[in-house]
């Protein structure tokens, strides 16, 4: 068993009975008293630091637990200003409205801002479903669909198939439809080029003697 402290009785109950101060009277706290009473106060002594209640990991005096988780704490319950949901700390909330970052000028809520960017945004990426290019507004994408891309589809005007705008030029080069002129210069009118040779051969006027080496594949005749 420990010794005890003040073995002498007179000297305990002089030394209990001095007058001391709080251990936090640094901090502010203005109690004064017995030795015997130290204790007591303590444990409600109102410039003790404890840590918060909620575990947040903060340490405050105890004066001020109430204020700190009412304003402080990080784990206290927050309600939202938007959708009026009670969080433990101020997170994003999908409700808040923010502006679109395409700075359209528009306001929507947060979980809705991917879809106004997609769909109603007036200065989203529109694709051209040709060659890829994107413009800010739809009404440019189809004028550039319909006027300016190289990709779109466009009908030959002889023949009627459909061609890239980038290759229906050299296809009209070469388009059994297309119309040219006789080369015996004719009055006939520029003919399609797969009637030319049935031309040149029953009807065309200025075509004279055929070729003597029409065998050979020559389509020409002698006038």
């Amino acid at each position: 068993m420990d010794a005890k402290i003040y073995p002498d009785p007179d000297s305990e109950k002089a030394i209990m009975g001095s007058v001391v101060y709080c251990i936090h009277h640094k901090e502010g706290c203005q109690w004064s008293d017995e030795l015997r009473k130290l204790k007591e106060h303590s444990g409600n002594c109102g410039h003790e630091p404890i840590y918060c209640e909620n575990k947040c990991g903060a340490k405050v005096q105890r004066r001020h637990t109430q204020q700190h988780i009412q304003q402080h704490c990080s784990k206290r319950l927050v309600p939202c200003r938007h959708c009026g949901q009670r969080y433990t700390q101020v997170r994003t909330c999908g409700h808040e409205p923010v502006y679109c970052e395409n700075k359209c000028g528009a306001k929507v809520q947060r979980r809705h801002t991917q879809q106004h960017i997609q769909q109603h945004c007036s200065k989203r990426l529109v694709p051209c479903r040709h060659c890829g290019q994107r413009y800010t507004q739809r009404r440019h994408t189809q004028q550039h669909m319909q006027q300016h891309c190289s990709k779109r589809q466009v009908p030959c005007r002889h023949c009627g198939q459909r061609y890239t705008q980038d290759t229906v030029s050299a296809h009209g080069a070469t388009c059994s439809r297309a119309p040219v002129p006789c080369p015996q210069r004719c009055s006939v009118a520029p003919l399609p080029r797969d009637e030319l040779d049935t031309h040149l051969r029953e009807h065309c006027a200025a075509a004279g003697v055929p070729c003597a080496f029409r065998d050979a594949g020559c389509r020409f005749k002698v006038g």
